[in-house]
């Protein structure tokens, strides 16, 4: 596995724009859609190749990232092929194509503003002015602490975040407004099966069990800054939002099939990183729909 600085969506991006600079079994790849949201296997939902024939692919920085046995197994039997950014490895359980190292590098330098001013425009004040519901995902502790928290935070009807945590979160919590539903997962446990799992951050095929519960609340205020009435004991909880309960549902099974790919993938995420993240009201069906099984 390759670190690097930039995600693999950026690759995404790039092979929408320029996968038609590329061949597969000497057919020109006319264009490519991503998938959406881009969590989702395959990253690339359809390559349209120059003789109507279409494709699905996934992309990696390199071949060797290309190992979960769940995700293969998807794009083999979609018959679809591996992009990457460096081969590393000849041996392949599908078809794959380099990235033109060149090409990406003219293109990342040409587009970079572009995607600067994108990504600017995405968190800026002018986001705030949205007429409709958002939807957002966390996950709970299950710290005494946390427990103890979360009981008096569900007791006065109000969700606090200390300073700290909101200086290292991505601060997405002053985006919510009233109206927003806000999904907590709480208390994760491992499958019982999987001895070899301890601690740590698991990787996304051992990201097998349930939780406890799942939360589903709808914000009553928006975001704002106080410490009064002092609400919790342990520190100052500054950052709020007030709410009511919307629905609740218990021994949530949490694997990819029952959770679906999009769900599992950003539970995974917020395991190792609890924060507010903004999600398709498609997550909130899926949440709807766990509840009532």
């Amino acid at each position: 596995m390759y670190d690097s600085f930039l995600h693999e969506n950026v690759l995404i991006r790039y092979w929408v724009e320029r996968c038609n600079k590329y061949k597969l079994f000497d057919k020109k790849i006319i264009k490519a859609e991503a998938n959406i949201p881009l969590s989702i296997t395959p990253d690339i939902a359809k390559n349209v190749f120059e003789d109507h024939t279409i494709m699905p692919c996934e992309i990696k920085w390199c071949t060797t990232d290309f190992k979960d046995p769940e995700q293969i197994n998807k794009v083999k039997n979609l018959n679809g092929f591996l992009l990457v950014f460096y081969k590393d490895k000849d041996d392949c359980p599908i078809p794959q194509i380099e990235i033109d190292k060149k090409d990406f590098q003219d293109w990342f330098v040409k587009s970079s503003k572009k995607l600067s001013d994108e990504l600017l425009i995405k968190f800026s004040n002018e986001e705030d002015n949205r007429k409709e519901p958002a939807v957002f995902l966390n996950y709970l502790s299950i710290s005494k602490a946390g427990q103890k928290n979360w009981k008096t935070a569900l007791e006065h009807l109000t969700w606090g975040m200390n300073d700290k945590d909101y200086l290292r979160s991505n601060k997405e919590i002053k985006n919510i407004k009233k109206g927003d539903m806000i999904l907590f997962f709480y208390s994760w446990k491992k499958n019982k099966k999987l001895k070899e799992v301890k601690g740590g951050r698991i990787r996304i095929d051992q990201f097998i069990g349930n939780f406890d519960k799942l939360h589903c609340l709808i914000a009553t205020t928006a975001y704002y800054q106080s410490v009064d009435p002092k609400i919790w004991t342990d520190k100052e909880y500054l950052h709020r939002f007030k709410f009511r309960s919307l629905f609740e549902g218990s021994n949530i099974i949490c694997s990819r099939s029952s959770l679906g790919p999009a769900l599992h993938t950003f539970l995974h995420n917020l395991m190792s990183s609890p924060r507010f993240i903004r999600v398709d009201s498609s997550i909130l069906l899926k949440a709807l729909s766990l509840c009532t099984k």
